[in-house]
């Protein structure tokens, strides 16, 4: 079975370095369903039953009980490879605030599999008790989720919208996409004409910016560059300029 994020149990659950609770573990699963994320731990063996009682988690009951449930899995290996390899598997997010930075140096660490952790990667933080994703990693999520939705639409209503990696790849071919009607493009899409549809001039540039935060895309996410994205709005009624470098899009006085 595969999950929406793999958790770093070993991150989460270390409060200080000599205080691990286990807990903060459940917390942040209950936290993420709360997304509509279903999350999965991994947690090294030692840190459950091992010799050196001092990097043991205090609660042990608690990941008693998130074994039971099947909600954790503990390893003897390096535990960081293991989360790393699952969520790149199975296309899932990453819980950790590990930057992963000495895995990201290795060898066998390809430049898709970084592209990948920090697309992927969410931080977290807990005020007491209560789990927080911060606000600027919520797109990510919401990124997810969009990616995920589209599948899901694609191969269960008769209905298909067009998601993301497929409308990437639609408008290489076609930077116009003029066979794709307006209700069947993907979400951030249409944020994306939403937001250059009133009388004023637009920087593209900000209009990507706004749409990263909102969408959780950036322009070039979506079409791999400006000038697809230019192509793409000219056919649907907007109107394109560069002037210094910039390119400004308005919405055409006859659309």
């Amino acid at each position: 079975m595969s999950f929406d994020v793999i958790i770093d149990g070993a991150n989460i659950s270390h409060v200080t370095s000599t205080k691990i609770v286990a807990a903060r573990i459940e917390h942040a699963i209950d936290g993420l369903s709360t997304f509509g994320l279903e999350a999965h731990a991994i947690l090294p063996q030692y840190m459950y039953n091992g010799k050196n009682k001092n990097k043991n988690v205090t609660d042990v009951s608690v990941i008693d009980r998130l074994l039971s449930a099947k909600k954790i899995s503990l390893v003897n290996v390096d535990d960081d490879n293991i989360l790393i390899s699952a969520a790149f598997d199975a296309d899932s997010l990453i819980l950790s605030n590990d930057s992963f930075s000495d895995h990201i140096s290795k060898s066998w660490c390809t430049l898709e599999l970084r592209d990948f952790i920090k697309d992927r990667r969410l931080s977290f933080c807990f005020v007491e008790d209560r789990f927080i994703i911060p606000l600027s990693d919520r797109c990510k999520i919401n990124k997810y989720h969009i990616e995920k939705k589209g599948h899901i639409l694609e191969q269960n209503t008769e209905t298909k919208v067009v998601d993301i990696p497929n409308f990437k790849e639609l408008v290489v071919k076609n930077p116009t996409c003029s066979s794709i009607p307006t209700e069947k493009l993907p979400e951030p899409v249409t944020k994306l004409l939403g937001i250059v549809s009133d009388s004023k001039k637009h920087r593209l540039s900000d209009v990507s910016s706004k749409l990263k935060k909102e969408a959780g895309f950036s322009i070039n996410d979506i079409f791999g560059n400006t000038k697809r994205a230019s192509l793409f709005l000219e056919i649907r009624g907007f109107e394109i300029t560069v002037k210094n470098d910039q390119c400004y899009v308005t919405r055409s006085a006859t659309a």
